[in-house]
């Protein structure tokens, strides 16, 4: 199955995930601030998000936060697409 990358989007989803999600956009319409967005499957591997990359024109940095479940510490890990 291919990978699923909406076309650019300049609306609000229909229906928001999170709170946070909501925040932003009203944010950015109280503001005036265009934007562009797609729907997309999880992107979960660099292959995904060179697809989404492709779509709106930008570079996608994929992070994994990694710690052990009795650490006090964790490590953030980001990888390119190069």
């Amino acid at each position: 199955m291919e990978f699923y990358v909406s076309d650019l989007i300049a609306t609000p989803p229909d229906a928001f995930e999170t709170p946070l999600q909501q925040l932003v956009y009203d944010t950015f319409a109280a503001a005036g601030i265009p934007f562009e967005r797609v729907d997309t499957d999880p992107g979960l591997t660099m292959e995904d998000c060179a697809h989404i990359s492709a779509r709106i024109g930008v570079d996608i940095v994929n992070c994994a936060t990694v710690s052990r479940p009795s650490s006090t510490s964790m490590s953030l890990r980001t990888t390119s697409r190069s």
